[in-house]
């Protein structure tokens, strides 16, 4: 069963990321006047990172941050080097909410839309660092044009969008451990 195709569609509400937005129009197919709901959402157009999540997930006046490491950051070393065991190309990324002064976690579960990583040679997996140092390898699937990885999480933290192509070496590939 196809859904609403809106003709000319028109927003009510726009989504942020604590509360659903709203569109309505006449359906192109049934010719109705409907409404349809649009998840809350936030969206770093630098990063080319998008959340989706519903209501109640993020209190009201939530911050996200969302930052590409590169050398010059403090931990960088460390998980480059993790990371070189298994991936030849890599970006990573540390996204984070806060609440006023305080560091928050999501209250359920967030969609990841990962858009920027056409530099990055042969497939992508995508793996997230856990609070013990390592990396847990997550579940993605690809938009249709390939341009996009998505995940489902109930957390923040580092995210690294790694290469499948491997390094030619001689050591062990295993799931990264960051001491």
């Amino acid at each position: 069963m196809l859904g609403h195709d809106f003709e000319s569609p028109k927003l009510i509400k726009e989504a942020t990321l604590f509360s659903n937005g709203l569109i309505e129009g006449k359906c192109k197919r049934c010719g109705e006047k409907t409404q349809e709901i649009i998840p809350c959402n936030y969206e770093d157009k630098t990063n080319k990172i998008k959340i989706e999540t519903d209501e109640g997930v993020f209190a009201d006046g939530t911050q996200i941050k969302i930052e590409l490491l590169k050398e010059e950051n403090e931990n960088y070393t460390a998980y480059k080097s993790e990371l070189s065991k298994f991936a030849k190309d890599f970006k990573i990324y540390n996204i984070s909410a806060q609440k006023g002064s305080a560091k928050i976690e999501p209250n359920g579960t967030l969609k990841i839309s990962f858009e920027d990583f056409a530099d990055l040679s042969g497939d992508v997996t995508l793996y997230c660092l856990n609070s013990d140092g390592s990396f847990e390898k997550k579940d993605i699937s690809s938009s249709q044009d390939g341009k996009t990885v998505i995940t489902s999480t109930d957390k923040l933290g580092v995210f690294a969008l790694c290469s499948n192509k491997k390094v030619k070496s001689k050591v062990e590939t295993k799931e990264p451990k960051i001491a």
